[in-house]
């Protein structure tokens, strides 16, 4: 099973993130747009998971997200991985003000380590994925409208869980799942 940990998005920001997608889609560039209700912050992907590491995972979350506090998260800024001169993902940033998303995302990534999967080797850059592209060229007639957005305002929301999901890819996009979810205090 195909499976990753994350903070999941609430509506508004969603439809806040619609509507800068489809601004960005008026430049016609041939890119690979994320549907907003696909969108999450993810703090870890797992890759296919067995049923016994995934138990065993769980378990580790439960207990170490047990005395997490709610926190905010505030969704804002524009960039480009790896740049946005050869852009192969665009994104919108995620910000904290107090540091809880650096430990709530050093859980996910301790959990994964103790069942054995190999340490993250990018440092953690808290995102929401816009659109993939699959040639930069093309790239090049959203880079004016992208320019414009900038100063993107998505939102601010409070997080209390981070639900562990499956992810089924299908020929129209990937369908994520709940497995388990771990509420915060």
């Amino acid at each position: 099973m195909r499976t990753f940990i994350a903070i999941e998005l609430p509506q508004p920001v969603q439809d806040s993130l619609a509507a800068l997608i489809e601004r960005l889609r008026g430049s016609r560039a041939r890119v690979t747009w994320v549907k907003p209700e696909n969108m999450h912050l993810t703090l870890r992907f797992l890759g296919n998971m067995e049923p016994d590491p995934l138990d065993r995972l769980r378990a580790n979350l439960e207990v170490a997200l047990h005395d997490t506090r709610s926190f905010a998260l505030r969704v804002q800024g524009l960039g480009a991985f790896p740049n946005a001169r050869r852009p192969s993902v665009l994104w919108a940033g995620v910000e904290s003000d107090d540091g809880e998303l650096g430990r709530v995302h050093a859980i996910a990534e301790r959990a994964a380590q103790s069942i054995g999967l190999a340490p993250e080797t990018k440092a953690f850059h808290p995102h929401l994925t816009l659109a993939r592209v699959k040639n930069p060229a093309e790239a090049a007639a959203v880079m004016p409208f992208w320019e414009r957005e900038q100063g993107f305002e998505g939102g601010s929301f409070p997080v209390n869980r981070v639900i562990l999901f499956s992810s089924t890819l299908t020929p129209r996009g990937p369908v994520h799942r709940p497995i388990q979810e771990f509420p915060f205090q």
